[in-house]
This record gives C-alpha cells, structure tokens and sequence, in this order.
C-alpha cells in the first residue's frame, strides 16, 4: 500500500532528523512511532473502504471504534515495550492519518460531477443554480 509506505519514509526521515533516544536507551530512533504511522494509515484506510460500502451507520460507528482502538493498542504496547514516549505515539499516529487522507482524497475519492444542476425552495419562488467545474 503506497500510503504506508509513504507514512514510513516520512518517520524515517524524522527519526534521522530528530535522533530522540528510546526509553529503554536502545537507539536515537524513538521520535516517531513507524508502528504506530502504519497502524493508522491501515484503520484509517479501513474505515474510509467501510463508510463507502453501504453498511449500517451502527455497524460503521462499532468499525470505526474497533479499528481506532487497534490503533491506540498499537500505540500504548510501543509505550508499554519502552521502545517509545507517548509523544512518539501520538505524532506517528498524526503522520498515518495525513497520509491516509491524503492518499484517499488524491486517488481514491470519487470524482465530483464536472456540471450540477440545483433547483432551491426560496420564499415566494425558487433558484436554479448551474454549476460547471473545469
């Protein structure tokens, strides 16, 4: 998946850039979580698939948290391996998130109608709006 691996070079990069140390001392490599970058870019993707299935709004809000609370595990074990600070966690969830938006947004979104046609109620009449985007 090209969003994940995307999420991955950027914490790369970030890692070089910002040589935290881990908690339990083993590396510089703390700042930010790739773990958690992938783990979010995966739910976010996920639930983006899910909303456009169709399926019940109930059944999509228990997704939705289940997806969102595999996320937060994934965070909260790199914390509790002492591999990361929870500032770790969160950034590397913010970078999965962006990228997921941003990947599903730029490719994967529907396309808008390039003309749309609206016929509006207004007191004592009505408007009728045409709009073309090019």
């Amino acid at each position: 998946m090209i969003a994940a691996e995307v999420a991955i070079e950027a914490t790369a990069g970030l890692k070089r850039v910002t040589n935290r140390e881990r908690p339990n001392g083993y590396d510089d490599q703390s700042m930010p979580s790739d773990h958690t970058a992938t783990s979010a870019v995966y739910t976010r993707l996920a639930a983006d698939n899910l909303a456009l299935s169709g399926i019940e709004e109930r059944v999509q809000l228990g997704a939705d948290i289940t997806l969102g609370a595999l996320t937060a595990a994934t965070g909260w074990a790199r914390i509790e391996a002492g591999a990361h600070y929870p500032s770790d966690t969160l950034v590397g969830a913010s970078i999965g998130n962006f990228f997921a938006d941003f990947f599903t947004a730029a490719f994967l979104a529907a396309p808008e109608s390039m003309a749309q046609l609206q016929l509006q109620a207004i007191p004592r009449g009505a408007t009728l709006r045409w709009r073309l985007a090019f």
